[in-house]
């Protein structure tokens, strides 16, 4: 995990662009396993692999949110607590699904992410199949 340690404007009041600020803060310094690359290219790509799922039937706000967020509580020192005052309960709740618990084994891990997907909205099954 990396301690944030760039400072950007004051959020902007649009959850999506709050969203991406939170996730360039948080994941600052980080880097795309194997690369050189800043890990933000990954975070930025889920969303861009979900914009063609997008539908009136989806919250495009929670799903793009939950997108931007969805490393943030595996890979970073954020709390779920953190995520639902700063994005509300839902966009919480589906970043929390989407995180592996560290304290199972891989498998067992991602079995027990998988399903407390299944249990969320779809936006959240969308980003997984987006990620």
């Amino acid at each position: 995990m990396h301690q944030n340690t760039v400072s950007l404007p004051p959020l902007s009041g649009h959850p999506t662009q709050d969203a991406w600020r939170f996730a360039a803060e948080k994941h600052y310094g980080q880097r795309y396993p194997g690369t050189e690359l800043p890990y933000l290219v990954h975070i930025g790509a889920v969303p861009l692999a979900l914009l063609p799922a997008l539908d009136g039937a989806t919250d495009a706000n929670l799903a793009v949110c939950c997108a931007l967020l969805h490393d943030t509580v595996e890979d970073t020192e954020t709390t779920r607590e953190e995520l639902e005052t700063r994005f509300g309960p839902a966009v919480a709740a589906g970043v929390a699904a989407l995180s592996k618990n560290k304290n199972l084994p891989g498998e067992a891990s991602m079995r027990d992410s998988l399903e407390r997907i299944r249990k969320q909205p779809r936006e959240a099954w969308l980003v997984k199949l987006s990620d």
